[in-house]
C-alpha cells in the first residue's frame, strides 16, 4: 500500500473527536473494453477500503452498475445521487456518501449545469454531454451543526461550459438558504489552478478557498489526473475540494489509490481533514 495513503487512513482511525475527513474521487466509469487490469471488477477491491473511511465522500463518473457495487461496499453510509441523463438512473452519477451514524440529510437534490438547471439532461453551454451537480445539506447528529456539500464534474471539452458552470455554482452557494453553514464544493472540475473558472470560484476569499493550498502544498507532486499510474508527480491538478473560510482545514492530501503499480482509477483522490464543531 502507498505509504502516504496508509498514513492518512491510519489517521482517520485515530482522529480526535472533533476532526473529520472529506474525500473527492473520480472512480472512472466502468469500461470492460479496456485492459483487463482496469476492468471495474478488478478496480473496486483496490478502492473499496479507502472510500469507506472518510465521513463524507463525493464520487464522479459513477455508472448505475458501479453505484450498486459501491453502495454494497460502503456499509454504514447513506447516499444521494441521480443519473445525469434523466435525473433518475440514466448515465453517470456524482453521488454524495455520508456516514449515517454521524449525519442526517436535511435537504438536497440535483441541478444541471445549464441555462435550465432544473431540466434533467439539459445542456445549453456548449457541452456535448449533460453535466450536473448533486448537493446536500447535512446535519451533525451530535452538535446539530450543518454543512453544505456540492459534488460535480465539469465538462472536459467546452471552456464556455466550465466558465459558466463555475459562475452558476458560485451563485448557488452564495444563495444557499443557511448562509452561516460551512460549504465544501468538490469534484473533478477539469480545470488547472489559475484557469478562468478557478479564478471565478476563488476570487472572493470570503466565499471559497482551495483547501490544497492552505497547508504548505507540494506543488511539484500535485497531479490528480494520473493517467492510470500510481503517481502524483507534476502539476496536472483538476480535482478539488473548495471550502468556505469557516471550515477549518487541518490537512489536505492528494492520494494515489491502488496496489503496487496498478492504479484503481485514472484520477487520484483528494482528502481533507477538518476541525469540526
Amino acid at each position: 500500500m502507498d505509504t502516504l495513503l496508509h498514513a492518512t487512513l491510519k489517521r482517520e482511525l485515530w482522529l480526535p473527536a472533533k476532526m473529520m475527513q472529506i474525500m473527492t474521487y473520480n472512480v472512472r466509469y466502468a469500461n470492460d473494453g479496456i485492459r483487463k487490469v482496469r476492468h471495474w471488477a478488478n478496480r473496486l477491491p483496490l478502492m473499496a477500503e479507502h472510500i469507506r473511511r472518510p465521513s463524507i465522500v463525493g464520487l464522479q463518473e459513477v455508472m448505475p452498475s458501479q453505484l450498486a457495487d459501491i453502495r454494497e461496499a460502503m456499509e454504514g453510509y447513506a447516499s444521494i445521487g441521480a443519473g445525469r441523463i434523466d435525473g433518475t438512473q440514466g448515465g453517470e452519477h456524482v453521488p454524495i456518501f455520508y456516514k449515517k451514524d454521524q449525519w442526517e440529510e436535511a435537504d438536497g437534490g440535483h441541478f444541471w449545469l445549464s441555462a435550465t438547471p432544473e431540466t434533467p439532461g439539459s445542456r445549453t453551454w456548449g457541452n456535448r454531454i449533460p453535466r450536473m451537480c448533486t448537493w446536500a445539506r447535512l446535519i451533525d447528529r451530535k452538535s446539530g451543526c450543518g454543512i453544505y456539500i456540492y459534488n460535480t464534474h465539469f465538462d472536459h471539452l467546452s471552456w464556455k461550459s466550465r466558465r459558466l458552470s463555475a459562475q452558476f455554482l458560485l451563485d448557488t452557494i452564495n444563495g444557499r438558504e443557511h448562509p452561516s453553514d460551512p460549504v465544501a464544493l468538490m469534484g473533478d472540475l477539469n480545470c488547472k489552478p489559475g484557469s478562468t473558472p478557478m479564478k471565478l470560484l476563488l476570487a472572493d476569499k470570503t466565499v471559497l478557498l482551495d483547501s490544497f493550498t492552505m497547508n504548505d502544498p507540494d506543488l511539484a507532486n500535485s497531479s490528480t489526473f494520473n493517467r492510470w499510474r500510481m503517481s502524483k508527480r507534476g502539476r496536472r491538478k483538476i480535482d478539488y475540494i473548495l471550502v468556505s473560510p469557516n471550515l477549518k482545514v487541518m490537512d489536505s492530501e492528494i492520494l494515489c489509490i491502488g496496489q503496487d503499480a496498478i492504479a484503481a482509477s485514472d484520477h487520484n483522490a483528494v482528502v481533507i481533514t477538518v476541525d469540526w464543531p
